[in-house]
């Protein structure tokens, strides 16, 4: 796990910049991309600009989904993912869940320790799914889950 990018964010504005450098990009959660096309210099630039700033912004937030105690970490990440879209007003979000073994390489844990801080999130109502029917062994990335909290405190 190297680098999170979430909605909104560019992708590839590397190689515009001289890095011959390639990544595998691994879609956590379902995603749809679109292209993007620089106008003009100056467009260019304030994609650049902006793109500087956003891989600056997600370096940081990286760095505190990988220290603390994890079940703050794992918190943060889904406040992360509920609040991605830039809306963050209502007091109870639905998101994607990554699979166990995604969430654990990001908030650096085991799987069993995701698992368990996430049974304890849903026992506190901090985390609900919002498949109203029965999971049969569902994988918990082909469900989607409700985050009741706000995110203003955690998430800067």
């Amino acid at each position: 796990f190297v680098r999170l990018v979430l909605p909104g964010d560019v992708l590839g504005m590397e190689s515009l910049a001289g890095v011959e450098d390639t990544l595998l990009v691994r879609a956590l959660v379902p995603v749809s991309l679109a292209s993007v096309s620089a106008l003009d210099a100056q467009h260019l630039t304030r994609l650049l600009m902006d793109a500087v700033q956003t891989a600056h912004y997600r370096c940081r937030e990286v760095v505190r989904l990988r220290s603390g105690p994890v079940d703050q970490r794992v918190k943060r990440l889904l406040q992360m993912l509920a609040y991605a879209d830039g809306a963050g007003l209502e007091p109870a979000m639905a998101c994607a869940m990554p699979s166990l073994g995604n969430m654990a390489e990001i908030v650096n844990a085991t799987r069993e320790t995701v698992c368990r801080v996430l049974a304890n999130l849903r026992e506190n109502h901090f985390l609900e799914d919002c498949n109203t029917q029965s999971p049969k062994r569902k994988l918990l990335e082909h469900r989607e889950h409700r985050v009741c909290a706000g995110p203003a405190q955690d998430l800067h």
